[in-house]
């Protein structure tokens, strides 16, 4: 058998993780961009000042371009 460490990329589409609480995420805010997991984060991004948000946004990389 041949093993090697190098391997293709990955096909699959990448995960995808919630901003507030690192869970897997299937939702996205839509005012906010931010991703999270349950009812319970949606509310609390509701409540999070414009300041953290935007600190949200940049540990993930997705602020718009300035």
């Amino acid at each position: 058998m041949h093993w090697s460490i190098e391997a293709p990329p990955s096909k699959a589409p990448p995960s995808k993780y919630s901003d507030v609480s690192g869970l897997p995420a299937n939702y996205l805010d839509p005012e906010t961009k931010l991703r999270y997991a349950t009812a319970e984060e949606y509310s609390i991004i509701g409540e999070l000042p414009s300041d953290i948000v935007t600190g949200y946004l940049a540990l993930r990389k997705a602020l718009p371009p300035t």
